[in-house]
Order: structure tokens, then C-alpha cells, then sequence
């Protein structure tokens, strides 16, 4: 299937977008910039370790830049980023909410956007300033 420069790779356990641009792939939102708020719900899961609803990571989210009434559409903005994905349904009272978990580690994430852009550092400079920080 193609759609607008993108297109599917069908895995046996996943299905991963794959976008086109400038001569350069982006598998399955692995090369991604996230904002600040976005970093901060990633955070959160990344910590908890498990799929998390709404309502866990407003109680989790200690020390947030947002506003409670935008997670919604943070969550689907990181959704549509590749960042995270739906696990699943949980029982909330007499409804039921999504569950969301990252598609990628914190150090995946790190490691594509370090070596996923055009010009990719120099491994030696790499290590030096971050061992400099």
C-alpha cells in the first residue's frame, strides 16, 4: 500500500509505517523529534514499566509542564508519532479506558535520533562529550 510518500511493512507481529523524506527512511517512528510534554509522558511510561491508562499517568506525572485536559491530545499525537502504541483496555469504574506503552525504549529513542539524522556524529567525538558531560 502506498500512501502520500509512506508506506506499510507488514512484520508478523507488528505493522510499522515507513516514510519517505528527503532521501532518508523512518522506520516506524523510530526517527522522531518529541516536545517537551511529549518527553515528560514518555518519561512516565518508560519508568512505570507497564501499559498505562489517562488516569495513571495524570497521577504519575509529578512534575508536568502541561495541563491535565491536554494529555488527550498528547497521547494521540504520540501515538500518531509512532511513540507509543494502544495495549489494551482497562476497567474504570463503569467504563473502559485505553492503556498505552512505549514502542521504544528510552535508549532506542536516544540512539536513533543521535544516529538517524543525515549528518551522523563521529563515534570517538560522541563518546568523548558525553563522557565530558
Amino acid at each position: 500500500m502506498i500512501k502520500n510518500s509512506s508506506f506499510y511493512i507488514f512484520q508478523i507481529d507488528k505493522i510499522r509505517l515507513v516514510d519517505y523524506n528527503d532521501g532518508e527512511f523512518r522506520r516506524g517512528g523510530v526517527w522522531m523529534e518529541l516536545t517537551k510534554s511529549e518527553m515528560e509522558i514518555m518519561d512516565v511510561l518508560w519508568e512505570s514499566g507497564q501499559p498505562l491508562s489517562r488516569s495513571d499517568l495524570l497521577e504519575r506525572s509529578e512534575e508536568k509542564t502541561w495541563k491535565d485536559s491536554s494529555v488527550h491530545i498528547l497521547l494521540n499525537g504520540l501515538l500518531q508519532k509512532g511513540a507509543i502504541q494502544e495495549a489494551g483496555l482497562v476497567k474504570r469504574s463503569k467504563t473502559y479506558g485505553r492503556v498505552f506503552s512505549p514502542t521504544l525504549t528510552r535508549e532506542e529513542y536516544y540512539a536513533s535520533n543521535i544516529f538517524g539524522h543525515r549528518h551522523k556524529p563521529e563515534l570517538v567525538g560522541l563518546i568523548d562529550a558525553i563522557f565530558r558531560q
